[in-house]
């Protein structure tokens, strides 16, 4: 079974025929830009959300740390805010994002691994967030998070 480490190389791999595509498709139009920039850099991070089923991999353990930090800044900011303390507000992708985000990572706590985490509709269910900066974002995540499944599908044990 593959590492970590191979499927954020085959993720970036893949980011990176997305951009040559795009490149060849929408000449001059993808070279120094900042979006496909970061989604050459997302791919491989996509790459290993599958595994965040798995409680002692990578994916699990900086996933964990993340939504630990995420959720005690959203609430930290959210109760400063709601007293005067801080000039923020929250719109309502803001919630939508901390929720959709809550969800997955409280189902990673009890799928088991290579169920649904390993499926396309969940690659199309993670991506899709990202479509509120910019589809080629969503298109990058996508390609990453597929080309997971796709090597866990045909790799040799």
């Amino acid at each position: 079974m593959p590492g970590y480490k191979t499927h954020m190389l085959v993720g970036l791999l893949c980011g990176a025929v997305v951009l040559f595509v795009a490149s060849i498709i929408f000449p001059g139009k993808t070279s120094g830009s900042l979006v496909h920039g970061l989604g050459l850099g997302l791919s491989p991070f996509v790459a290993i959300i599958s595994d965040i089923d798995i409680r002692t991999s990578i994916a699990f353990k900086v996933w964990a740390s993340t939504f630990a930090v995420a959720a005690i800044s959203f609430f930290v900011t959210l109760i400063l805010a709601s007293k005067g303390a801080i000039a923020f507000q929250f719109s309502t992708i803001h919630y939508v994002i901390a929720a959709f985000v809550s969800v997955i990572f409280l189902l990673s706590i009890f799928l088991k691994h290579r169920g649904i985490m390993h499926s396309y509709g969940m690659a199309a269910l993670t991506s899709l967030p990202w479509s509120y900066y910019s589809p080629w974002l969503t298109l990058y995540a996508f390609i990453g998070y597929s080309s997971h499944i796709f090597i866990d599908k045909y790799w040799p044990d």
